[in-house]
């Protein structure tokens, strides 16, 4: 385009007899005409591109605008889940904490009674439903675990 400027800036009709020479002139018009056709199709090329690339632009900007909603929706909910979970566990932790506590004492307890009981209970001292005797030592000692006695206390 840049050449096309200098040609019509740089030209200079021949002069003829009677003014300039029709021919050339009218060439060069011809010429002048065609490089602004060109131009404008060029213009409107470009601007027909420039639309396109706004548009683009705008989707692009309104999908970036949503992913961040989104986004934002998503750690808000994964702090809301967070606490939620917070909550059950120390929720969870008391529960144990208490069960613990019971299962210890209830322990405790039933240690205490065994400890009181004899030996061997003579199976003429069961109850009447006939129920076999109770081999005491063998109680105490699962119930005097590790395990149980880990949790007997606490």
């Amino acid at each position: 385009m840049a050449q096309a400027s200098s040609e019509i800036s740089s030209f200079r009709p021949r002069r003829r007899f009677f003014g300039y020479d029709r021919k050339a002139t009218d060439d060069f018009l011809t010429h002048v005409s065609s490089l602004v056709e060109q131009a404008q199709e060029q213009l409107e090329q470009a601007e027909k591109e420039l639309v396109g690339y706004r548009e683009k632009e705008r989707s692009i900007g309104e999908a970036l605008l949503s992913v961040a909603k989104v986004a934002d929706s998503i750690k808000h909910d994964a702090r809301v889940e967070e606490e939620a979970i917070r909550r059950q566990t120390r929720n969870l932790e008391e529960t144990v904490a208490a069960t613990r506590s019971q299962l210890g004492t209830f322990l405790r307890e039933t240690l205490d009674k065994l400890a009181e009981l004899p030996e061997h209970l003579d199976p003429s001292e069961a109850d009447a439903k006939g129920a076999e005797a109770l081999d005491i030592s063998t109680l105490t000692e699962e119930l005097t675990s590790p395990v149980v006695r880990a949790v007997a206390q606490g």
